[in-house]
């Protein structure tokens, strides 16, 4: 299964499924009334032509909900990768900044305040002053030009390459006193 599929993506396919089972239910219940096969195609031609192409039709949108579900960016892979390293090497109380927050807040299982975008340095050491922020997680290139220039060290960096594109996020530990 592909790495950035998660179970809450298969969600989609639910309606479609159960509708699936319903109308094969409701043709058996209906084919057990007929005395024959014949008689039962005789009578409901055009009826299962109808639930056919539907069902034809479902099928097709569950799967390209699916297919869709598949596609998953590079960073979206690393988001595992990047909160198992969180867990492991910050206390439970750290507050980390990234963007996206809820996932990282997912695989972390810490406190995680969005990333202001955009922002300027000053506005986002002010930001860093007022929650206490000790990690910061970036993706983007417009984040890494709103940091400041001072108080901000590498202690980590991942890397993916997913259907030719490389993403990379770096987790930035603040330095230097965190107390204001």
């Amino acid at each position: 299964m592909n790495p950035g599929l998660h179970a809450r993506h298969l969600i989609n396919l639910f309606p479609i499924i159960s509708i699936l089972g319903i109308v094969c239910v409701a043709s058996f219940n209906r084919f057990l009334k007929y005395r024959s096969f014949e008689d039962y195609l005789k009578d409901s031609f055009f009826r299962q032509a109808f639930i056919l192409l539907f069902l034809v039709g479902l099928v097709f949108l569950g799967y390209q909900s699916f297919r869709h579900h598949q596609r998953v960016s590079p960073r979206s892979q690393l988001y595992p990768l990047i909160g198992e390293w969180l867990q492991k090497n910050t206390t439970i109380d750290s507050v980390i900044m990234s963007d996206p927050t809820p996932s990282i807040h997912y695989y972390a299982r810490r406190p995680v305040i969005m990333f202001p975008r955009p922002a300027t340095p000053d506005e986002l050491e002010e930001i860093l002053e007022k929650y206490q922020v000790q990690y910061l997680v970036v993706f983007y290139q417009d984040q890494l030009k709103s940091l400041p220039d001072e108080g901000l060290t590498t202690v980590a960096k991942f890397s993916s390459f997913f259907q030719g594109k490389e993403q990379i996020g770096l987790i930035l530990k603040r330095t230097g006193d965190l107390n204001g």
